[in-house]
This record gives C-alpha cells, sequence and structure tokens, in this order.
C-alpha cells in the first residue's frame, strides 16, 4: 500500500501518518495512524520487536505486518 492509497480522515480531512509508540520497558512497539490536523486515529497494533531506526518498520517482517494492519484499520470505513 502506497502514501497515494492513504486516506485522508474521515472526520477533517486532514493527511494521515503513521505513528509508533513502545511501552514503558520499551520491549513493545505499537503502530497505528494519526491525523495531522484533529488527531483522529487508528486502532494500535503491538509487536513485540523494537525499532532502532525508522527504516525498521519495514525491514523487520513482523513490523511490517504490524504496520500494514494500522494502514489497513485506518481504510476501513463502515
Amino acid at each position: 500500500m502506497s502514501k497515494a492509497e492513504i486516506k485522508d480522515c474521515p472526520f477533517c480531512g486532514g493527511r494521515p501518518i503513521l505513528q509508533t509508540k513502545w511501552d514503558a520497558s520499551k520491549e513493545v512497539t505499537f503502530v497505528y495512524m494519526k491525523c495531522q490536523k484533529c488527531g483522529a486515529s487508528s486502532k494500535a497494533y503491538s509487536s513485540p520487536y523494537q525499532i532502532i531506526e525508522r527504516n525498521d518498520l519495514f525491514d523487520n517482517e513482523e513490523l511490517r505486518i504490524t504496520a500494514v494492519s494500522a494502514m489497513d484499520a485506518w481504510q476501513w470505513r463502515a
């Protein structure tokens, strides 16, 4: 899925970005989509792998699957 295929925010029309954050121990990475304009976000998906550099998100197969799940959740519309 490319950036061109990612839908704008259903609430405000803003552009979403892929976000990551970690639990307190930094052993679990959470990945989700978030609107840059209004802050609406998708469900957060977790992976037991750490991201050391931004490229790790798509270089590690488990993290890539987690990121794609977050993007798919953003794309889903009722």
